[in-house]
């Protein structure tokens, strides 16, 4: 919940990104939250065919159902919209979070405004209950 800190994560991913020529107009901000501690990591999304060093961290997000979260700004809703999401919503979805990470996706850049004065959204990857019954079997 520093936004200093997550503000300087993000400087450092953005000049790397920059210093191998992996920024893009289309690229996004991407926050990893693990969901059960806390741990954040910045990430920029580049074109999966573009290569990449490999002294670079590479991740993927995979494919899957999402859950999503309305925008906020300021670090106090996230952790406010991630209890009524778990304590309120998910419990009579039908759904079960599928992963330890969930992503907030910065909606402007921040090369242009500072962390603190974006708006992001929140998504937690889920998966319906049954099938993750049916997976355990």
């Amino acid at each position: 919940d520093d936004d200093n800190a997550i503000q300087t994560a993000f400087q450092k991913v953005i000049q790397l990104a920059e210093t191998h020529d992996l920024l893009t107009k289309q690229s996004q901000f991407v926050g990893v939250i693990y969901l059960h501690s806390n741990i954040y990591r910045a990430m920029v999304t580049i074109n999966s065919k573009t290569p990449v060093s490999n002294k670079l961290n590479v991740s993927e997000i995979s494919g899957g159902k999402f859950a999503t979260l309305d925008s906020y700004t300021n670090p106090c809703q996230r952790m406010v919209k991630l209890t009524n999401f778990a304590k309120f919503w998910l419990p009579n979805s039908g759904y079960q979070i599928a992963d330890i990470v969930g992503y907030e996706i910065l909606e402007e850049s921040l090369t242009e405004k500072p962390f603190n004065e974006i708006k992001k959204k929140i998504y937690i990857p889920i998966t319906p209950q049954e099938l993750q019954r049916q997976l355990r079997k």
